[in-house]
């Protein structure tokens, strides 16, 4: 009874703090974000980009200690927007992440898996933090899908 009790109280802790939610996006179309996976897209409570990356980031931890945001960051969060046909709620969260991967469907995505693993581990340890996390599962693979969007740079992938 005990365990039972523990364990329900720990998943209503971390559904106060902790928010997942799943996105298809067809691919079909153009759009203003690059269809590769995985990708990360972090901001601040107050829709400001504090990290992009393309590709798997085992230190992706480090990306919660930012504090600067990026001058792409209204053109990136309008691509997502414009994406996702929603207005992510930013305010309510310390951090709201949007993260891409490759749906089943597509095949395999190592990387994606990799990414998701490092996420898992994220939000064990930042269970106390009120964090939106946001998966937008690419339904066409990158190279069926002509792609619009320039390549991010250096500036954006903060390195």
């Amino acid at each position: 009874m005990k365990i039972v009790l523990i364990t329900l109280a720990f998943l209503v802790s971390n559904s106060l703090f902790a928010k997942d939610s799943e996105y298809e996006y067809p691919g079909y179309e153009k759009h203003n974000i690059n269809r590769s996976a995985p990708q990360i897209f972090l901001f601040n409570n107050e829709g400001g980009l504090l990290y992009y990356t393309e590709g798997f980031d085992p230190a992706l931890k480090n990306a919660f200690e930012r504090t600067v945001t990026y001058g792409k960051s209204e053109e990136i969060r309008n691509n997502i927007e414009n994406l996702l046909q929603i207005k992510p709620d930013f305010e309510n969260y310390e951090f709201t992440l949007f993260y891409t991967s490759y749906s089943p469907t597509v095949g395999p995505c190592p990387p994606c898996v990799k990414q998701e693993k490092i996420l898992d581990m994220l939000k064990a340890k930042f269970n106390k933090k009120n964090i939106s996390y946001n998966k937008i599962l690419l339904k066409q693979p990158h190279e069926y899908v002509p792609n619009n969007i320039e390549t991010l740079n250096t500036e954006v992938k903060g390195k």
